[in-house]
């Protein structure tokens, strides 16, 4: 049961950069800060923060299957994946702003749910809270960078 919640997790970052990939050359295309990381390591930190939220949702499951968590949690990885879906499917840097930060209530709100439970829990999941609060200034800056252009 402990690795069930990062497995979900997982694969839904891998689906969310399959369709990142697609949409390569309109990532390239796009004015980006210069300290903008390469789209295969984003890919990998995504990943990485998926597995840890995952897991840290399964310790919490573990202490208490009554709980607002997976509910949370599940909230947290649609919502993610569809701010991924909406930066790269819909090729939207303003939509994707927009998307990322509803993206980030429910996740800060699984890490403080988790927190209660088991404060490793809470710190596991806390991992996708941040990289959501570090994606939600990222694509601010974006959007503001390419307003001037056709992708806003």
């Amino acid at each position: 049961m402990l690795l069930v919640p990062a497995v979900v997790a997982a694969i839904v970052a891998l689906l969310g950069f399959r369709i990142a990939q697609k949409k390569s050359g309109w990532w390239r295309s796009i004015h980006q800060p210069s300290l903008t990381p390469s789209l295969s390591a984003l890919g990998g930190i995504w990943l990485a923060t998926h597995l840890l939220f995952g897991f840290g949702v399964g310790m919490a499951l573990r202490e208490s299957s009554r709980s607002l968590v997976p509910v949370l949690a599940g909230i947290s990885v649609v919502a993610g994946w569809l701010w991924v879906a909406t930066l790269f499917g819909r090729m939207s840097v303003r939509n994707g702003f927009f998307m990322v930060s509803v993206a980030w209530a429910p996740a800060t709100l699984t890490a403080m749910a988790a927190m209660v439970q088991d404060p490793a829990a809470g710190a596991f999941t806390a991992a996708l809270a941040l990289l959501l609060s570090v994606a939600a200034v990222w694509s601010f800056v974006l959007w503001q960078i390419n307003e001037p252009t056709r992708y806003g």
